[in-house]
Order: structure tokens, then C-alpha cells, then sequence
């Protein structure tokens, strides 16, 4: 599949996960799974007796899984700590009497992208340091997302029910994801002004040695006091996600170097490339957004050059 298909796979994808709820939500995780894994046996409730607190199950793995899927998960919090609790132990309790093995157990929670309140690890890691013969975690949206993207072209069309349209019948969607993340930070709310984020030398000696002018110098040191809200979105997203964005902007380095190389200001003219390149519409606070994405490639060495 074309990364352009895929984009808009993962577009559709993500839309379905939104609208799912309860048990919709839990049709749409199990249908992911079972075409994922062979090995993913789906429980099906039995009358009064209902699924037992194991809405599936991978028996190569030992694996056991159980979701919860409130429209709103954050009004819902106490609720979801309670509901981890109280189903972890009636699975432990039923399905080890009947003869299962229990490895690992995933809380699956559809926080529609958003993450989950810090409560709720607490209570995991809890979970964790009582039964230390079984590993306990969360599994949300981002990674069942990311277990989607790794099905075959067949089967992502089944689960959207329908089939993926051909790259000349789609919009060129290369950057869907830049300008997703950019709206995200668009509507982020900032931390503290208060906090101090501290300077690192690494970086002032990065754009030193990269020969970058105090001027687009100054536009990484602000975007770099924001590069947190980028660490936020790839915490509530998958891992596709974050590849394909480093992917953007790797491609528009190289772009910019195979154009400006031999120019003696070769690194402002890429800079600029890069910047003007990645701004979905001609305005300052799509550029202040922009800038907030260069100093994160650039702290992590994906855009301009290493320190030797």
C-alpha cells in the first residue's frame, strides 16, 4: 500500500474510533485483533453470566484483554480506575479456576486520542506491584491504531467497510499528518509561564556548528521552550504517526540541501526552505507552529546536521 493510501486508511480509521462507543468500540477492537493475530480468540458474552471480564483473549501469548469504552473517558475516571480493578480480579479469579494462564492483561481504553489522567497509571502500576506474575498496561487508541496499519490492504477495507480508493483518486495527502500536529498545537494550552525551561548547550552548539544565523537561531531557541506539546501529541498518538512526521520533515531537508548545498549560506536557505514548506497556510501562527516542529527535528539531529 502507497503512502498516500495509507494516510488516508489510518484518516478513516481514526474516524470510526471516534464514533465508537461501548460496544461498538469493543466490535471494532476485537474485528482489529482477530484479523492481527490468529491467535485472538474473542469472548462472546454468555447470558447472565456475560464475558466473564475477558472480552478476548491471544492463547499463544496468554494474553487477556478487556475494554472499556464510556463516550467520555474523562468524565469517567473514577468509574475507569474502578472498573480496572474489579475486572482484573474477576478475570484472574474465573479464568484461572479454568485451567488459563494469564501472562499479560490489557486495560483497553478508548481515549479517542486524547490520553488518560495520570490516576489511572497509578492504578495499573498498583495493579502491577500486587501481582508480580502478571504484566499489566493500557492499551488505547493509538495502539490499536498501530495495530491496524500493520494489517494487509484486505483486511483494513473490511474493517472500514469498504475499499480504500487508489492514490490518483485521492488528494495528495503527503502532509495530512504535519498539518494534524500543527493544529494540535494550535489549540494546545501552555504550560506555566512560570516553569523555567532550562537551556541546552547542545543545541546553542548545534546551531553553531551548523553555521545558523542569529535570526532563524532565535525562532529555534522560542520553538524550542514548546517542544513539549510535540512529546504530548506523540504520547496520545501511534507509532506510524510519529515515523511518517520525522519522514516530512527528513524529506524536506534533503529537498532543501539538494537545492541550497553549495550556496555559502546554505543552512539559512534550507531553514527557510523547510519553514515556508511545512506551513499549511501563510500566516504567523502557522509559522510559530512550524518552528515549535523544526526545534524538535532539530534537538533530535532528523534535520540539519550532527554535533561530531
Amino acid at each position: 500500500m502507497d503512502t498516500n493510501k495509507k494516510h488516508f486508511a489510518r484518516a478513516l480509521f481514526k474516524n470510526k474510533v471516534y464514533e465508537s462507543d461501548g460496544s461498538a468500540f469493543e466490535d471494532l477492537f476485537c474485528r482489529v485483533m482477530e484479523l492481527g493475530s490468529s491467535s485472538f480468540n474473542k469472548v462472546k458474552p454468555q447470558g447472565p453470566y456475560g464475558d466473564r471480564k475477558n472480552d478476548g483473549f491471544d492463547s499463544d501469548t496468554n494474553t487477556f484483554y478487556q475494554v472499556y469504552a464510556p463516550e467520555n473517558l474523562a468524565l469517567k475516571e473514577r468509574n475507569a480506575t474502578k472498573k480496572l480493578n474489579e475486572d482484573f480480579e474477576g478475570l484472574k479469579d474465573h479464568w484461572r479456576k479454568n485451567g488459563f494462564q494469564i501472562d499479560k492483561y490489557y486495560f483497553v481504553v478508548n481515549d479517542k486520542f486524547k490520553g488518560v489522567y495520570p490516576s489511572l497509571y497509578s492504578a495499573i502500576r498498583y495493579l502491577n506491584d500486587e501481582n508480580k506474575d502478571i504484566a499489566i498496561e493500557l492499551f488505547r487508541a493509538k495502539h490499536l491504531e498501530d495495530t491496524f496499519l500493520r494489517l494487509s490492504e484486505d483486511d483494513m477495507s473490511s474493517v472500514l467497510g469498504g475499499i480504500i480508493p487508489n492514490s490518483n483518486d485521492i488528494e495528495d495527502i503527503d502532509y495530512q499528518i504535519l498539518n494534524e500536529v500543527i493544529e494540535f498545537i494550535l489549540h494546545y494550552d501552555i504550560q506555566d509561564v512560570d516553569k523555567m525551561i532550562p537551556t541546552n548547550p547542545n543545541f546553542e552548539n548545534k546551531i553553531m556548528f551548523n553555521s545558523i544565523s542569529e535570526c532563524f537561531a532565535n525562532f529555534l531557541r522560542v520553538g524550542s521552550q514548546q517542544t513539549y506539546v510535540v512529546h504530548d501529541f506523540f504520547e496520545r498518538n501511534s507509532n506510524f504517526t510519529k515515523e511518517e512526521l520525522r519522514n516530512n520533515f527528513q524529506s524536506l531537508y534533503k529537498e532543501g540541501m539538494d537545492l541550497y548545498r553549495d550556496d555559502t549560506n546554505a543552512s539559512d536557505l534550507v531553514f527557510s526552505y523547510i519553514y515556508k514548506k511545512s506551513a499549511p497556510k501563510s500566516k504567523k501562527v502557522y509559522y510559530d507552529a512550524v518552528c515549535v516542529l523544526m526545534a524538535h527535528y532539530f534537538e533530535f539531529c532528523d534535520i540539519f546536521e550532527p554535533l561530531e
